[in-house]
């Protein structure tokens, strides 16, 4: 009868809701990116001409008496290729990018030698708080490069910028069609004699000040250290 049958039936019926899972939670992706290239010829151009040209443009730690990362990139690369280390990083040819052959004995070596920390991340990262960016097609596939970077011209280092990084936690990716073709273009002259030069260019002109952001303040000390703490979760852009 009915009466006997409805237990049975209750008890299947609370199985069954027992077992319905809940919905996943739809996670919202943010929309794609692509790195962004952009590369001007600045190997004619001195660095009073590039600061006018760019009035915006914060003065860089260098002109407060204190060493930039890109300095002691510069320097060390320098470094690097007269103790017979190239093996492990330098220069491309054409002296516009440069090139990390052997990450793991850059990182127990030469890191810690010229940066006193032995992370490769945390290299990375001041590479893309200085907006470097990476070649990932063609002969310089795997170099990093930045358009103030030019080998013999540590004269520039001063005109680099931090830029403002969002925890997006996403990188972006690969743009290869808009990668700067470096080993088409004349290679430098980085003689000590083209060193001392002075250079002389029609200027470009100067991008929208709403294009670039940057930190508000520069940090004196260990600059490492420091956007080390403020990004220890971001992930590596570069």
């Amino acid at each position: 009868s009915s009466s006997t049958s409805s237990p049975a039936v209750a008890k299947k019926k609370k199985k069954k809701k027992s077992e319905v899972k809940p919905k996943p939670k739809r996670i919202r992706r943010p929309p794609e990116f692509k790195v962004t290239h952009v590369y001007h010829d600045y190997s004619r151009t001195s660095l009073e001409e590039y600061m006018r040209a760019h009035p915006y443009q914060k003065p860089a730690r260098e002109m407060r008496r204190i060493k930039s990362f890109p300095r002691c990139l510069h320097d060390m690369l320098e470094d690097v290729a007269t103790t017979h280390q190239e093996d492990v990083i330098s220069w491309r040819p054409h002296g516009r990018a440069f090139i990390v052959h052997r990450p793991e004995v850059f990182e127990e070596t030469i890191l810690l030698e010229h940066f006193q920390q032995t992370k490769w991340p945390s290299f990375q990262r001041q590479l893309n708080i200085y907006n470097f960016r990476k070649l990932t097609v063609g002969p310089d596939a795997g170099a990093y490069y930045h358009e103030l970077f030019l080998r013999g011209r540590p004269d520039l280092c001063p005109a680099f910028s931090r830029q403002k990084i969002k925890g997006t936690r996403h990188k972006g990716a690969n743009n290869p069609e808009q990668e700067p073709k470096l080993h088409s273009m004349p290679p430098l002259d980085w003689s000590p004699d083209a060193a001392h030069a002075t250079f002389t260019t029609e200027l470009l002109p100067a991008p929208s000040a709403m294009e670039v952001s940057f930190l508000p303040e520069d940090v004196d000390g260990n600059e490492d250290a420091l956007f080390d703490a403020i990004m220890e979760d971001l992930e590596d852009f570069v």
